[in-house]
């Protein structure tokens, strides 16, 4: 009884010189997208603050719509947008993020709430404290103290619309959440015990100001797929103004990832603030190793943020004033070499009039991961199959020739 049948095909010789077979593939569809949290300035147009926002429920949409199996996000930094998102996707995403609440955003803020309050205070009541003296002063001063807690109240009701209360208050830790479908894909768990996920504050905070008050970091989560391959996302938002503190962030995370290379295929999304040519995001690729999967599907060049997007505002910063691609999708496969990951399609989202929402476009990329077995390890178990393989490789040697 023959147990193993091998084909020879005589017009493709080389396919009996294969040492590995791919099995079947699975398919891993991943969207990276920052969700534009607001108008950095000032208003009093509660649309400008995504929580408050119809944009807010039309990322959603668009975002379901697309069906993911893995979402990272960038720029979640109010709680409600956080609540939000977890809440809507609860029925088919898990989701990791950490809280961490910035010292220096709750000072600045709770300064803001009682110094907006003692101002509501004073016009309502500013024309009448001249005439007061004595006893009726200290009396109108009892009951002026009194009057703050409203106005307090008032006065953060009308601060928590703003977008940058929610940058100040916001508990999200690094801004970045990362979801991925319970149905597919499930956390791996390390020798501790414990799952393989946490967010990092970036060593590196100087270049921006911003900084000061709420710190950029990056986030990874370990997920099997499919019970069979190991993937490790990492989900960052980079630096807004200096390119050399982007690059020690890149040689930052890149540290982490190579760690992880050796167990399973490592995917980077995020928001790096750059072209891609800058030295941050070359590096990636010609130091590491990474796989830009823009360029290698030919849409490096398609822009994730541009001036045909109403969301747009010119900004003061270099990498910001023209239109490009400043959203990627790096990947690189275990160097285990027991899988392989290939690239099958990149999309730009979101990117139509009518479907914006938010000042960046999304990136959707499409990788299938194929069981590689070794069929050297198969045949040295099985002498027989071994010389019947040998004898048709002869027999078409003769034949050729």
């Amino acid at each position: 009884m023959n147990i193993f049948n091998i084909n020879v095909d005589r017009r493709e010789e080389p396919s009996i010189r294969r040492t590995s077979t791919l099995k079947s593939g699975k398919e891993l569809r991943i969207m990276t997208l920052n969700v534009y949290a607001g108008s950095p300035y000032p208003t009093l147009d509660k649309e400008q603050c995504l929580g408050y926002s119809g944009r807010l429920r039309n990322q959603l949409e668009h975002i379901k719509s697309q069906s993911p199996d893995i979402l990272c996000l960038q720029e979640i930094q109010s709680h409600m947008v956080q609540r939000y998102y977890v809440e809507k996707l609860a029925d088919e995403y898990d989701f990791f993020y950490q809280y961490k609440q910035s010292y220096t955003g709750l000072f600045c803020s709770y300064l803001t709430y009682l110094t907006l309050s003692f101002v509501i205070t004073y016009i309502f009541e500013l024309s009448s404290m001249f005439h007061l003296w004595g006893e009726e002063y200290l009396e109108y001063m009892y009951w002026r103290t009194l009057l703050c807690i409203p106005a307090y109240f008032t006065a953060r009701s009308f601060l928590d619309s703003l977008t940058f209360m929610g940058f100040l208050m916001g508990p999200v830790k690094g801004s970045v959440i990362l979801f991925w479908k319970r149905d597919k894909l499930a956390p791996i768990v390390g020798s501790d015990g414990k799952m393989v996920m946490e967010t990092v504050f970036f060593q590196n905070q100087y270049g921006d100001f911003l900084n000061y008050f709420r710190a950029r970091g990056y986030q990874y989560a370990g997920l099997m797929l499919e019970g069979e391959h190991k993937v490790y996302v990492f989900n960052c938002h980079l630096n807004l103004t200096s390119e050399e503190e982007r690059v020690k962030q890149v040689d930052e995370m890149a540290e982490k990832m190579n760690d992880l290379s050796s167990d399973g295929t490592v995917v980077l999304c995020g928001d790096f603030n750059a072209h891609p040519e800058r030295p941050c995001v070359r590096k990636l690729s010609e130091d590491y190793g990474y796989i830009d999967s823009c360029d290698e599907k030919g849409v490096g060049d398609v822009p994730t943020w541009d001036h045909n997007n109403p969301l747009v505002e010119e900004l003061s910063v270099f990498d910001n004033n023209s239109d490009h691609r400043c959203d990627f999708v790096f990947y690189k496969p275990c160097l285990k070499g027991d899988c392989k990951v290939i690239n099958d399609g990149v999309r730009i989202l979101f990117n139509k009039v009518g479907s914006f929402i938010s000042d960046h476009y999304a990136i959707e990329t499409k990788l299938k991961f194929h069981k590689v077995g070794s069929m050297a390890s198969f045949i040295s178990n099985n002498s027989s199959i071994e010389s019947k393989i040998k004898f048709q490789s002869k027999m078409l040697t003769t034949t050729v020739s």
